[in-house]
Formats: structure tokens, C-alpha cells, sequence
């Protein structure tokens, strides 16, 4: 058990002599970024977007939910049209 504390506290030091490596990244390509941002065709996560009239209504969907689907739809509508703008 002494042996297992002498091996890692004379690994410690002689570790804290060596400089720590350094790990260097490419530099960011914010074009690349900012193209692939403004692509027309890319892929969105979540529900597609439909207009409000097209919520379903079948008989299995409460109205709060028709209620609540519409309002979000809404909202990040609203919310898509303020960051494009600014």
C-alpha cells in the first residue's frame, strides 16, 4: 500500500517539471458558418411549419391543444421575423 503512494507522489512530481501539452485548434471559419447558416434548403428540427388553418382537427385533439399548438406557431413566428430583422 506504501509502495502505491511513493509511486504516484514521485509520478506527480517529476509530471509538474514537464510543460503541459498544448493543444492547438484550427482557426474558425466563421464564412463557412455564416454560409451554411443562410442555406435555403437546410434541415430544421421539429414539427414542419404549417400555416394555422392547418391544424388538424380531428376529434382526438383538444381544443387547448389546437389552442396551444396555434399560439406557439405564433409566437416563433413572430420570434423568426424579429432576428431576421435585427
Amino acid at each position: 500500500m506504501s509502495e502505491l503512494v511513493r509511486t504516484s507522489s514521485s509520478s506527480s512530481s517529476s509530471d509538474s517539471s514537464l510543460p503541459s501539452p498544448t493543444v492547438i485548434h484550427p482557426p474558425i471559419q466563421w464564412s463557412a458558418l455564416l454560409q451554411a447558416k443562410e442555406e435555403v434548403g437546410q434541415k430544421r428540427r421539429g414539427r414542419p411549419r404549417m400555416n394555422d388553418a392547418e391544424v388538424e382537427m380531428d376529434e382526438s385533439t383538444s381544443e387547448a391543444e389546437k389552442m396551444r399548438i396555434i399560439y406557439k406557431r405564433k409566437y416563433a413566428r413572430n420570434y423568426r421575423q424579429k432576428v431576421s430583422e435585427g
